[in-house]
């Protein structure tokens, strides 16, 4: 009997804590487990602006681990400045829609971004870690981008991915290449791609078609002091190895 009761009240506690929200530095969050503890930011606002997400919380002598980020968490918040933690592995659909943000920076940490987390901003500058496979639906969309980077450990770009932006350059790490759609970057004819050497039969195969030009990237050595790379700017060297870009149009 005794045994049947314990079962009882720590089932009771665990439905507990599940349910238990808080709000700290004006961050409301949800635990979303016990042992390991963690909790789902689930709205907040930022000081003028600016939010820092904390990496670890404490509530009533209990640590917690951020882990996610919420639907529509800080959807409309008049953001202009986030910074993630290096706990956060999910960032939710619509989590940082229509705010007023110029750059993010995307930890190492996170593995999934549902789909017009960062869309509707006013971003120029992006960096995706090489921890995620794949880039959701209007991800990125209707923002400022001229260049974006994709990670080699991309394997998918989804639906307008980043549809409605400035972009004039995309750099693909990746030998092979990502699937994408036709609308993943709008405009393609505006667009330069720049991809690894080799690799130009694998990315037109694979849909990459359609784009300003096809740029690739080759490794050589020199041993001048300096040299000019696509009149873009002179790098001086002492025999050293470096990269340097050769263009073909498709």
């Amino acid at each position: 009997m005794r045994t049947k009761l314990l079962g009882i009240t720590t089932l009771l506690c665990t439905l507990v804590s599940f349910s238990q929200s808080f709000t700290i530095n004006n961050i409301k969050l949800t635990v979303t487990s016990v042992n390991p503890n963690t909790v789902s930011v689930t709205t907040g606002s930022g000081a003028d602006g600016n939010l820092v997400i904390p990496a670890t919380v404490l509530d009533n002598g209990i640590n917690y681990t951020v882990t996610t980020i919420g639907d529509a968490a800080f959807l409309e918040k008049g953001l202009t400045h986030v910074s993630i933690p290096e706990s956060v592995t999910t960032i939710g659909e619509l989590a940082f829609a229509d705010n007023q943000l110029t750059s993010v920076t995307i930890p190492e940490s996170v593995i999934t971004i549902e789909s017009e987390a960062f869309a509707d901003n006013q971003l120029t500058s992006l960096t995706i870690p090489e921890s995620m496979t794949s880039i959701g639906v209007n991800v990125f969309a209707n923002n400022k981008l001229t260049s974006v980077t994709i990670p080699k450990s991309v394997t998918s770009i989804s639906f307008r991915a980043f549809f409605d932006n400035l972009l004039t350059e995309v750099v693909a790490q990746g030998k092979t290449p990502s699937t994408i759609l036709p609308d993943t970057f709008g405009d393609r004819s505006l667009i330069d791609l720049i991809i690894p050497s080799g690799t130009t039969d694998a990315y037109i195969a694979a849909g990459w078609t359609g784009f300003k030009s096809i740029i690739y990237k080759r490794r050589c050595y020199f041993k001048h002091k300096s040299i000019r790379i696509k009149d873009r700017r002179t790098i001086s060297y002492k025999q050293r190895s470096f990269k340097y870009y050769a263009s073909r149009n498709y």
